[in-house]
């Protein structure tokens, strides 16, 4: 997931990647979206995962965005030979 998330020494806003369950730290934090969104898809790529923005500055919430910004379409990716 794609996480906004206030930082509380600066106010200042930032992006985070972490996990659906666990919520750990893949990546960041970002302070350009730009960056953080590239991060993300990248890694949804490489590891065939849905990547969610989430809206909730809860840790420990979510509150997703109604459409993945990225979905891995694992049926369509097993029936292609990239030979």
């Amino acid at each position: 997931m794609l996480k906004p998330f206030i930082d509380g020494r600066n106010y200042k806003q930032l992006f985070r990647l972490e996990t659906w369950e666990t919520h750990d730290l893949l990546d960041g934090p970002f302070d350009d979206i730009k960056r953080a969104l590239e991060c993300a898809l990248e890694f949804g790529v490489t590891s065939r995962l849905a990547v969610w923005l989430d809206y909730c500055d809860d840790p420990d919430s979510h509150d997703l965005d109604a459409v993945p910004l990225y979905y891995s379409d694992t049926v369509a990716a097993h029936a292609r030979s990239v030979a």
